[in-house]
């Protein structure tokens, strides 16, 4: 590859289809005066590679950080619906001893007026 950033025939080295995603121009390259130096210049910022891996390096971190908070409050909001989850399961839980209780009473209550009726019943058939 030259200066300019030409592709390498990919069957020169043994490769084949051999693609080439970027490329790295010199700052000679940015001020030459040919068709490359002008698109480099109206297209392009002239970076050096620690300037270009800084900036990569501070979007990932704030990338990182706005994450981490969408992740900090999904979590608080996970925990707000499990507090919820688990008093509706308390009072679920209550509710059907409660109503265990009322059946219990109400199957009670009735075996009893049935004895008191059968006791009538078999004190009428006496007299």
């Amino acid at each position: 590859m030259d200066s300019v950033g030409d592709v390498v025939n990919g069957e020169q080295n043994g490769e084949v289809d051999v693609k080439v995603y970027g490329w790295v121009a010199r700052e000679g390259d940015f001020h030459v005066g040919n068709v490359v130096g002008r698109y480099l210049r109206k297209h392009t910022n002239l970076t050096t590679i620690d300037e270009l891996s800084k900036s990569e390096s501070e979007k990932s971190g704030k990338m990182v950080a706005i994450l981490a908070t969408q992740i900090e409050a999904k979590n608080r909001y996970f925990q707000d619906l499990e507090k919820k989850n688990n008093a509706t399961k308390l009072s679920i839980t209550r509710l059907e001893e409660d109503n265990r209780k009322l059946h219990d009473a109400y199957i009670e209550d009735f075996t009893r007026l049935a004895d008191v009726l059968n006791m009538e019943v078999l004190f009428a058939a006496r007299t």
